[in-house]
C-alpha cells in the first residue's frame, strides 16, 4: 500500500526538519553561551539524521524530498540572527526550541496516518518521533 496523499505529510515534515536544521546551525553560529550551543547541537545532530533518513525513506517510496526546506528556513535563521542581535541567544531561548519541537510532534503524527501502510516508514517515523520525545523530555527538565 503506497503512502497516503502523494507522501504529502512526509514532505512537509522533511521539509520543516530541514528549516529546523537550518535555524539550529545559525543558533550554533551565533550564540556565545557554551550551554545553548551544546543544546543546539544535541537537537541539530538529531535532526540531521532523521532528515537524511526521511530522505532516503521519501526516495525509497519514489517521492521526491524538499531538500531545502521552505521559506519557514529563512524565518528559522532570523529568528536566531535577531535574538543574537539583542544578545537574547541564551539560556532563554531554549524554552522556545522545546515548544517547536512539540509542534513538529504534530507533524511525525500526521506522517505516521499517512505511513500506516507502509511498515519500514513507519517504523523509521515512530522511532524518530520517539527519539524526539525523549530529547524533549531531556531538554525540559535540564
Amino acid at each position: 500500500m503506497p503512502i497516503d496523499n502523494d507522501g504529502d505529510a512526509l514532505k512537509k515534515l522533511h521539509a520543516r526538519m530541514v528549516d529546523t536544521l537550518a535555524g539550529y546551525e545559525e543558533g550554533i553560529e551565533k550564540t556565545e553561551n557554551a550551554e545553548v550551543a551544546a543544546f543546539f547541537e544535541r537537537f541539530r545532530s538529531m535532526r540531521a539524521q532523521h532528515a537524511g533518513e526521511l530522505d532516503t525513506t521519501l526516495r525509497a517510496a519514489g517521492l521526491q524530498p524538499q531538500n531545502d526546506g521552505s521559506w519557514m528556513t529563512y524565518v528559522h535563521e532570523g529568528i536566531m540572527k535577531v535574538r543574537s542581535a539583542f544578545g537574547t541567544l541564551d539560556r532563554s531561548v531554549k524554552d522556545d526550541v522545546v515548544r517547536g519541537e512539540q509542534a513538529i510532534l504534530d507533524l511525525y503524527d500526521e506522517a505516521l496516518d499517512a505511513a500506516r501502510g507502509e511498515p519500514q516508514a513507519h517504523a523509521t517515523l515512530a522511532r524518530q518521533a520517539a527519539e524526539l520525545r525523549t530529547e524533549i523530555g531531556r531538554s525540559s527538565t535540564g
